[in-house]
C-alpha cells in the first residue's frame, strides 16, 4: 500500500513538472527573462529546414546568440525611449485594434464552421429515400437533361429593371446594356454572361422561366433575394441521360442547399434585421 502511495506521489510530481517546464528560464538579459515556452513559440515560426537545424546543439547555441543580440539592441532602444515615440505608439495602437478584430473574426469563423458541420448533420441531413423521391418526381430532368447558357442584367430596384427591359425591347443590345448598368460586376464585364447550368443548378426563381424561354429571347423582370433580373437565354443543348446512381450526389447537394436556404429564411424572419444602404456607400470613403 505504501509503495502504491509512493508511486502515486512521484507520478503527480512528474505531472506538475511537465506543467511548469514552460516557465523555466533559459535566458536572462538584464531584467528580462526568456522561458522554455517563449523560445518554443519562436521556433514554431521557423521553416522546417531551419527547425531541424535548431534541433542540434550548434543550432540551439546559434539561436541563443541571436536572441542575446536582439535583447541587447531592444534594451538599448528602450533606454532611448524609442517605444514611447508617437509614431511607434500610433502604429502599435493600430496593430492592437486590428489584432482584436482578427481575433474576433477567427473566433467567429471557428464558431461558424463548427455550427455549420452540426447543422448539416442534424437539420440538413438528406436520407436516401428523399433523394430517390426527388429523382422519381423529376425523372425527365435526368433522363433527358438539358444545359442552358444564360446571361443576366441585375439591378437594385424593380423600376430600374423595368426601364432596362424597355431599352432592350427598343433595340438596345443586351450585352452592351449589361456592361453599362448591371450591378453584378463579375458577369457584367462579360456582357452579362453567367455560364452554363442544368435546370437543377439554377435559382428556383429562374428554373421554369429559363426552361420555357427560346434561345435568343429575354425574360420579364424576375425578383430574387439578390435583386431584379432580366434573363437572356443564349444557348441550349442536350446532355446524356443520368441514372439514379449517377444523379445521387447532384440531387443530394441541391436538397441540402434548399434545406439550408429554407432554414436561413426562417431564422431571418425571427430577427429584426435592418440595413442602412445609404451608410453602406460610405464604406469606400472610410480609411
Amino acid at each position: 500500500m505504501k509503495k502504491c502511495l509512493c508511486f502515486a506521489g512521484v507520478f503527480l510530481f512528474l505531472i506538475g513538472c511537465g506543467r511548469n517546464v514552460g516557465n523555466k528560464t533559459i535566458l536572462k538579459v538584464g531584467a528580462e527573462k526568456l522561458t522554455v515556452s517563449d523560445i518554443a513559440y519562436r521556433l514554431k515560426s521557423l521553416s522546417a529546414n531551419y527547425s531541424e537545424f535548431m534541433a542540434s546543439d550548434a543550432g540551439r547555441k546559434q539561436l541563443i546568440d541571436l536572441l542575446i543580440r536582439e535583447r541587447i539592441i531592444l534594451n538599448a532602444a528602450r533606454k532611448e525611449g524609442i517605444g514611447k515615440r508617437k509614431e511607434i505608439t500610433d502604429i502599435f495602437d493600430d496593430y492592437k485594434k486590428n489584432y482584436k478584430k482578427k481575433l474576433k473574426e477567427y473566433e467567429e469563423n471557428l464558431i461558424l464552421q463548427t455550427y455549420l458541420s452540426e447543422l448539416e448533420e442534424k437539420k440538413l441531413n438528406v436520407p436516401e429515400e428523399e433523394v430517390r423521391g426527388y429523382y422519381e418526381d423529376h425523372r425527365g430532368d435526368f433522363l433527358t437533361p438539358v444545359k442552358f447558357d444564360i446571361s443576366h442584367i441585375l439591378l437594385s430596384t424593380e423600376d430600374e429593371a423595368e426601364n432596362a427591359l424597355k431599352r432592350i425591347k427598343s433595340g438596345e443590345g443586351f450585352s452592351e446594356l449589361a456592361k453599362a448598368v448591371s450591378i453584378d460586376t463579375e458577369s457584367s464585364i462579360r456582357g452579362g454572361a453567367m455560364g452554363s447550368f442544368k435546370k437543377s443548378e439554377l435559382l428556383p426563381e429562374f428554373r421554369d422561366i429559363v426552361s420555357k424561354l427560346k434561345v435568343g429571347t429575354v425574360s420579364d423582370v424576375i425578383s430574387t433575394p439578390y435583386g431584379y433580373h432580366i434573363i437572356k437565354k443564349t444557348g441550349e443543348r442536350r446532355l446524356p441521360s443520368q441514372s439514379f446512381n449517377e444523379s445521387t450526389r447532384e440531387i443530394k447537394m441541391m436538397l441540402i442547399k434548399k434545406k439550408f436556404d429554407d432554414w436561413l429564411a426562417a431564422e431571418k424572419n425571427k430577427l429584426n434585421i435592418k440595413v442602412d444602404y445609404d451608410a453602406l456607400k460610405l464604406v469606400s470613403t472610410f480609411k
